[in-house]
């Protein structure tokens, strides 16, 4: 998809992928596989190993990150309940939020640096996270 104005992108990345990963986050939310898009390997610090998926609902990420113009509350809260249910099944999960002025599957992404938080920090945190950091989120 070729953005004519910039959108935001949500990508998440896990270790090991569960075989129900679709499924773990609402059924408004879209998953598409990042593993070999720049935006993939930046929120796996540029690993060769696990899965990175970028979420979307109508397109892109706006929603999840307050950016929208309607579903801002119902999306973001959709997005904590995945990640708290992703930690169930993996020790941790890596996202990066990157405003992309073309598609997202080409654009360089690099992340500005790496923070690790926890799932409380997390959430009281989101949706307002910085660009291009690569939060490591862990119980």
């Amino acid at each position: 998809m070729k953005n004519k104005e910039m959108c935001y992108f949500f990508c998440i990345s896990v270790i090991k992928s569960p075989s129900n990963f679709a499924e773990i986050f609402s059924e408004h939310i879209d998953s598409e596989d990042a593993f070999t898009t720049p935006i993939g390997k930046a929120s796996r610090g540029n690993r060769n190993t696990g899965n990175s998926y970028v979420l979307t609902e109508g397109g892109c990420s706006c929603s999840f990150i307050g950016k929208s113009h309607n579903k801002a509350e119902r999306a973001s809260l959709n997005i904590i309940v995945g990640i708290k249910r992703l930690l169930e099944q993996a020790p941790i999960v890596s996202i990066l939020i990157h405003n992309y002025r073309g598609d997202w599957r080409d654009e360089e992404v690099t992340a500005k640096c790496k923070k690790s938080i926890t799932l409380e920090q997390f959430i009281s945190a989101f949706p307002n996270l910085d660009e291009d950091v690569r939060y490591i989120i862990s119980t």
